[in-house]
């Protein structure tokens, strides 16, 4: 997620954008790059287990950024149908 992408969110929906990473360290490095738009919050998810176990609810993102993550999980199967559920209708992955 860089700059633009973010200013652009922010303009378009300033309550709803999320970044979530699975290691601690990208998340503080994330967290201190992205420290100018409070909109943003920041929280692990283990896409191998229930979302909705981890506080996340259905249909809860527009826009789902995944670089080099989904493929190295248990079961891609399970994966992408946890994806498809965390992704709003008409959302994007």
């Amino acid at each position: 997620m860089d700059y633009r992408l973010c200013a652009a969110a922010s303009a378009a929906r300033p309550d709803g954008v999320y970044l979530h990473r699975r290691f601690t360290p990208l998340l503080a490095r994330a967290e201190d790059r992205f420290a100018e738009y409070p909109f943003l919050q920041y929280r692990l998810l283990d896409i191998d287990k229930e979302p909705d176990e981890q506080g996340f609810r259905g249909d809860m993102f527009d826009i789902v950024i995944a670089s080099n993550v989904l493929h190295a999980t248990v079961d891609l199967r399970q994966t992408m149908l946890r994806v498809s559920d965390l992704t709003a209708p008409g959302g994007l992955l």
